[in-house]
Parts: structure tokens; C-alpha cells; sequence
């Protein structure tokens, strides 16, 4: 995946965690040949199985995918009703620094 597509995800990891369960997006990803079903059970798998670890898991497997994977991602999540968040993820500038300050260049 291209760093400004990982850059856009990772900016957003707190919502993204917050909101979604892995278990509702890997069908998609399995339906669009991003994951395999033995990627899946890697983050079914992990004990305890928590919304956490499952999240923790997939979003490690999903930075590691080519660009395709970005689109599954967003698109998954406004077939579940994320709407918002895929927007959010969207509309996130990967060009200006993450700590919301603007630094200003002059000649």
C-alpha cells in the first residue's frame, strides 16, 4: 500500500478502532481476493479473541496489502454502515504534519 493510503489509516487509528469489529469487513476482503481465509483465521484467532486483538491483527495484515486493499477498506465500510468513517479516512490530508499545526515556509 502507497504511504499516503497507510498515512490515511493510520492518522485515523483511533476511530477506526473505536468503531469497527474485524469480523464484519474480512468477508469482503476474502470476496475481493485481498485476504485469504487463512489471513482470516490469523485475526479470528488470537486469545483472547477481542474486538481489540481482531482489530490489532487485521489493520497490521491491511497496511501490509497493495492499494486495492485501501479501496476494499473504505468501500466495506460504507456497506456496513460506516459511512462517516470512510469518509473521514477519505478527506484525510497526508501532507500536512499529524499534530494539526500548519508550518508556514517563507523566501
Amino acid at each position: 500500500m502507497r504511504d499516503d493510503l497507510k498515512k490515511k489509516i493510520s492518522r485515523n487509528i483511533i476511530e477506526i478502532k473505536r468503531d469497527i469489529d474485524a469480523q464484519e469487513l474480512t468477508d469482503f476482503f476474502i470476496a475481493e481476493e485481498v485476504l485469504s481465509f487463512d489471513e482470516v483465521d490469523q485475526i479470528n484467532s488470537y486469545n483472547p479473541n477481542t474486538k481489540e486483538n481482531r482489530n490489532n491483527a487485521f489493520l497490521r495484515i491491511l497496511l501490509k496489502k497493495d492499494d486495492k486493499a485501501f479501496d476494499v477498506f473504505t468501500g466495506a465500510l460504507r456497506q456496513i454502515g460506516f459511512d462517516h468513517l470512510a469518509d473521514l479516512i477519505l478527506n484525510t490530508e497526508t501532507t500536512a504534519p499529524s499534530n494539526g499545526k500548519c508550518i508556514l515556509f517563507l523566501e
